[in-house]
């Protein structure tokens, strides 16, 4: 009993200064907890270079392109910024030099509207930009096409784009190699009629620059396939060395031609050139041997044939 009493007896004495103490204890306990809270290091934040220099663009992404931030503010909000993702946007508007190091400031971090949330530190605190002067080019597109046009239809007159002209604009070294601007290519076996199909820039083709439009028409002009066979004179015949003549070349060769039903129709078989031409490794001593012939003056949209002939070599 005595000893319970004495341990009461010292648990009594002086209790205010025994209290006041724990407080205290709770207190730097809590203060370290907060603190600890109100602190908050956020990595992989992404930098982007907002350049209005019209002279101007960014060679290559900012080095770096992603740091650590760290900042300080109520629990709650730095809860609430690990959710929104912040991002650092580096204002440059006007461009002294191609390369420029620049210390990254906590102005130019943007994570909304957090009341008492500050920006602490950067890690890293620099980063280096490069620059490459603007060039602006007027480029024509390059049609590209798939497939063929269904046997039963022909071209009256050749695809044509809607757009004629494309602003072109990014880094000299890019531009400098272009001639002209490639379109994802069309499909002529879904071509029924006449009309326009839309299409798109092949902006993967030219990856770094910006064009305007990326979209357009391409209009077609077709017709039934329609075929005409006529008969041309036959042109002189280019007798080969070491052949004195030649028997059965014929007077007339037959000239077979097709394509737009118009097209066809209108042509004028005398714009027509007939040229023979005699195989490469004809031998001095044959007897029996073939004559093709090619065909000049034949517009572009229309295809044609002339049929080769047989001819012999003349008897002594």
């Amino acid at each position: 009993m005595t000893s319970l009493a004495s341990l009461r007896g010292m648990v009594a004495r002086n209790w205010t200064l025994k209290l006041s103490a724990l407080g205290i204890a709770v207190l730097l306990w809590f203060s370290v907890r907060f603190e600890a809270r109100n602190q908050q290091e956020i990595s992989s934040v992404a930098v982007r270079v907002d350049l209005t220099d019209p002279s101007w663009t960014l060679a290559d992404g900012a080095v770096p392109e992603r740091v650590a931030v760290r900042f300080r503010g109520p629990a709650l909000e730095l809860l609430r910024l690990s959710s929104d993702r912040p991002v650092i946007v580096v204002p440059m508007s006007e461009v002294t030099s191609s390369d420029t190091t620049l210390v990254l400031q906590a102005g130019w971090v943007r994570f909304g509207d957090r009341p008492g949330v500050t920006v602490e530190a950067i890690t890293p605190g620099t980063m280096t930009l490069r620059f490459e002067p603007l060039q602006r080019v007027v480029l024509a597109p390059a049609l590209q096409f798939s497939g063929e046009l269904p046997e039963d239809l022909a071209f009256v007159a050749p695809p044509v784009p809607t757009v004629r002209e494309f602003r072109v604009a990014g880094p000299r070294s890019l531009t400098a190699g272009l001639d002209s601007i490639p379109i994802m290519p069309v499909n002529l076996g879904e071509v029924r009629q006449s009309g326009a199909v839309p299409v798109r820039v092949d902006t993967a083709r030219i990856s770094g620059v910006d064009v305007q439009p990326t979209a357009l028409e391409v209009s077609f002009q077709v017709e039934a396939r329609e075929e005409r066979t006529f008969q041309l004179p036959a042109p002189p015949f280019p007798t080969p060395p070491g052949i004195e003549g030649i028997e059965d070349y014929p007077d007339s060769v037959t000239v077979t031609v097709s394509g737009a039903a118009s097209l066809v129709r209108d042509l004028a078989p005398g714009a027509l050139v007939v040229v023979p031409e005699l195989p490469d490794d004809l031998e001095p001593d044959v007897d029996v041997f073939e004559v093709s012939f090619r065909l000049e003056g034949l517009p572009t949209l229309l295809r044609g044939r002339v049929e080769p002939v047989q001819v012999r070599r003349e008897e002594p």
